[in-house]
């Protein structure tokens, strides 16, 4: 009633009070079905840290239960608003994959071939949007050996994908990578942040593309790898640092001369190493020299 008066922060107030989950006489869905009630009205509210905070009630390893779908399903689409403007888009990303995963498991779910469409798309998007990480990696992985079918029946995300999982460099052309995504959700005018979804991917080709040089190249010229890129050298320069700052890239700007340098810093212990490998092999040459020595001296003696 008072939602349908337009007055949402009265109703919150009213049904943010209610500590459901202290009642033992209502069944596990009936009080899911509350708490997620309480998620929902905390997002109109656009009240982000109760949204955060009512959530934390739900266990979601507590959603795998038989009959729990639809509620799984609400769980994870909420959680989704609250990712996005949170701009979390490895945990969107993994919410999308669980979507899509319960639902081509479940027969019974209404709209299921639109909801597994939209689900994977997302899901594919979204992970690719994410900033380089090892979860990512894995999940790029999971992806291409798992979900073949769906690759490939979207041939734009296939090769999308693919690109990622290569040690080749992506060729970053903004306008027409902006048209082959301009149909997809994510990057829709009406999404929310959908520009800065198009700077995300942008920034996500950009740092594969950085693993991918710092396995081939020593030391290389800002201008070069600019042009690599596509992009410009002050972006660019941004990226590197960001990547070094997380302990993903190892990497040395020379401002001065315009160099990057890939080159993994040598530490005390990594000299100490070296120097021992060098003198077990040392020793090595002269108990192989010795023994020949000996073997023609025994060999004139006769």
């Amino acid at each position: 009633m008072l939602i349908e008066q337009k007055e949402v922060d009265k109703a919150a107030e009213i049904i943010q009070e209610v500590q459901i989950e202290t009642y033992g006489s209502l069944e596990k869905k009936e009080k899911l079905d509350y708490v997620l009630y309480q998620v929902w009205i905390m997002l109109l509210k656009k009240d982000y840290v109760r949204t955060y905070i009512i959530s934390k009630k739900i266990d979601p390893s507590h959603l795998t239960d038989k009959g729990l779908e639809e509620q799984k399903v609400k769980y994870y689409n909420l959680m989704i608003q609250y990712y996005l403007h949170e701009k979390l888009h490895m945990d969107a990303a993994r919410s999308y994959k669980m979507i899509y995963d319960t639902v081509r498991d479940n027969d019974e779910l209404e709209n299921k071939v639109h909801l597994r469409k939209a689900a994977f798309e997302n899901y594919a998007l979204y992970l690719s949007l994410a900033p380089y990480s090892n979860e990512k990696v894995d999940f790029l992985n999971i992806t291409h050996k798992f979900y073949k079918k769906e690759l490939d029946a979207n041939p734009v995300l296939c090769e999308l994908i693919k690109g990622f999982l290569t040690s080749e460099i992506i060729l970053l052309h903004s306008d027409r990578l902006l048209q082959s995504m301009s149909n997809y959700e994510p990057f829709l005018k009406q999404a929310e942040n959908s520009e800065l979804h198009f700077k995300a991917l942008e920034r996500g080709i950009v740092h594969h593309n950085l693993k991918v040089v710092e396995m081939y190249y020593t030391r290389i010229t800002i201008k070069r790898l600019a042009v690599l890129n596509n992009i410009s050298p002050e972006f660019l320069e941004e990226e590197i640092s960001a990547l070094v700052c997380e302990g993903l890239l190892r990497a040395k700007i020379d401002r001065i001369s315009g160099v990057v340098d890939f080159r993994r810093q040598m530490q005390p212990h990594d000299y100490m190493n070296d120097w021992s490998g060098d003198v077990k092999s040392l020793l090595g040459l002269v108990e192989e020299t010795c023994h020949l020595i000996n073997r023609e001296h025994v060999i004139h003696t006769k």
